[in-house]
């Protein structure tokens, strides 16, 4: 047997179902039962939503028939015209008030990206910082891992190091191509000089760095690598020694040794001080 979800009269519904009726608007609708939807329902769900869809029509026409094809976003930009518009409108142009309304329009633009530019250049500057602490530290290590090594080739104090170190960091620099040499432009110190020869120099100025049993020798300027004195020096100049130095050492180094004596490879022997 098939049961209707609406009646005309009472006597109409199946009699073992009848409680599960309720007369409405004079018939007699299914009601009971839950979950299930009466075609009253289902009528004003219908009306509900045929008026939504009628009003969202009639405001579509509006609206196109206000802006055309314009975009909110556009029309959001003549809004924020009107003042200005108005008053060219009244034909009552005030060119203090239009400079002043183009300025605070152009600050409220620009106002974002001002306040970005700034984030990034703090950022960057803060980068940069970092960068430069990165590469200072950098240079210090490879300094101090020169001289430490040059220290321990020419045989100094364990307990001097540390003096020399710091001295070392005055004066040296890591150059370009990764070379430790001295600056240029400190008094009394050649420049471009490598840390062993920059350490020969110091046993003048500096004898207390090395062991007493080192000698006089050791103490007035060796840095040829031998132990002897510097051959391009007053005191211990020996062009057969020099010849020694450029062939086994290199000519760079005879030229720093020169240097530290005061004159140069193939020049003439300095005068004694």
């Amino acid at each position: 047997m098939t049961i209707r979800a609406l009646y005309d009269s009472a006597d109409d519904v199946p009699e073992p179902y009848r409680d599960l009726f309720e007369e409405r608007d004079g018939k007699f609708q299914l009601t009971k039962i839950e979950g299930i939807a009466t075609e009253a329902d289902v009528s004003r769900m219908r009306r509900a939503l045929d008026s939504e869809r009628n009003s969202h029509k009639d405001l579509k026409t509006k609206w196109t028939g206000f802006v055309g094809d314009r975009k909110p976003e556009d029309v959001q930009a003549l809004l924020d015209r009107l003042p200005e518009l108005e008053t060219l409108a009244n034909g009552k142009v005030d060119e203090t008030k239009l400079n002043e309304l183009a300025e605070a329009r152009a600050r409220g633009k620009l106002a974002p990206v001002e306040r970005k530019l700034t984030e990034t250049e703090r950022a960057l500057q803060q980068a940069m910082e970092q960068v430069k602490l990165f590469q200072t530290e950098k240079q210090q290590r490879t300094i101090g891992d020169a001289v430490r090594a040059a220290a321990v080739k020419g045989k100094m104090l364990d307990t001097a190091q540390e003096d020399a170190l710091l001295l070392a960091e005055r004066v040296f620099e890591v150059t370009e191509d990764g070379k430790v040499l001295t600056k240029d432009g400190l008094q009394n110190v050649p420049p471009g000089l490598s840390p062993d020869v920059w350490l020969s120099d110091m046993q003048k100025a500096r004898p207390h760095w090395w062991p007493a049993s080192s000698g006089g020798g050791a103490r007035g300027g060796s840095g040829n690598g031998s132990g002897g004195a510097n051959p391009f020096s007053a005191d211990g100049w020996n062009l057969t020694e020099q010849g020694r130095v450029i062939r086994e050492q290199g000519a760079e180094r005879a030229a720093q040794l020169a240097r530290v004596a005061g004159t140069t490879v193939g020049g003439p022997r300095p005068v004694k001080k």
